[in-house]
């Protein structure tokens, strides 16, 4: 893998992708002293901008190739703490037997958990929703670098485009998403997690075929742990559809020094086998 979380600590976590090492804010790594020694291989900082001018870089993260764009925000173009989930997705072996299965990914960002799951079931029908089109191109690309050409993107706001399959009857054999704190749809649309998350899992209860393969929720939310997103699945009856087993993706992921950094949560539930 081309990734590696070298140090985190003071608030900052020092990254590897590929051949380049970056420092960045990390408010969840508040917690720990970092080694200053390490920091001196970084070959850009961020502090409100980047210290000098980033290549872009394709990076192998397990079984998913992506670009790396270092943003005015900050951000890279990638989560490193879904690994786990990515190869969880693409080790997947699916128990329906019902030849193409539908599987959506909502929230679904630069595209890491559609080419997953792509690559774990070839014959599946991947829909991928995002409300940013500038995102949305960025998973075209990166999709195309892994060969994958069947998914199928959308640029929409994500309660409205499950609203609209609803109406539409359409239903879904998987379902993945991975919510913001905050954001907007395409019109503006304004999203709260904590309020609108529940009422969503409510539309994607309705929205799953009633054998589903599986669902994974994911969520960077501080102060919302697996209980309670565990909680508001029970809440949307979606446990009544999959059996409810569950497994927490802590995706922590270990430092140079035996450290883990937490990033999130996860809850995973459905009939599958891998």
């Amino acid at each position: 893998m081309d990734y590696e979380l070298i140090d985190f600590g003071n608030g900052r976590r020092l990254e590897r992708f590929g051949t380049l090492v970056l420092d960045r804010p990390c408010p969840a790594a508040d917690n720990r002293q970092r080694k200053p020694v390490l920091w001196h291989k970084a070959d850009a900082r961020f502090d409100g901008k980047w210290s000098t001018s980033v290549p872009k870089q394709i990076v192998d993260f397990g079984a998913v190739r992506l670009e790396i764009r270092c943003t005015p925000s900050g951000h890279v173009g990638v989560f490193p703490e879904q690994i786990l989930n990515w190869n969880k997705l693409a080790a997947v072996r699916y128990n329906s037997g019902q030849g193409n299965i539908r599987i959506l990914n909502l929230f679904a960002y630069s595209g890491g958990s559609s080419i997953a799951a792509a690559q774990s079931a070839p014959f599946a029908e991947v829909v991928h929703v995002d409300s940013a089109k500038g995102i949305v191109d960025r998973a075209k690309h990166n999709a195309a670098l892994n060969g994958i050409h069947s998914i199928r993107f959308i640029v929409e706001d994500v309660r409205k485009f499950v609203k609209r399959e609803l109406k539409r009857e359409c239903r879904y054999d998987a379902v993945i998403l991975d919510p913001p704190s905050y954001g907007h749809g395409v019109k503006g649309e304004a999203w709260k997690i904590a309020a609108d998350l529940p009422p969503l899992l409510e539309d994607i209860a309705r929205l799953l075929n009633e054998r589903p393969a599986f669902l994974l929720l994911t969520a960077h939310t501080e102060g919302l742990d697996t209980a309670a997103l565990q909680t508001m699945l029970q809440r949307a009856k979606i446990d009544q559809k999959t059996e409810f087993t569950a497994s927490e993706f802590l995706m922590n992921i270990p430092s140079s020094g035996g450290g883990k950094l937490g990033c999130g949560c996860g809850v995973w539930c459905g009939r599958i086998s891998s």
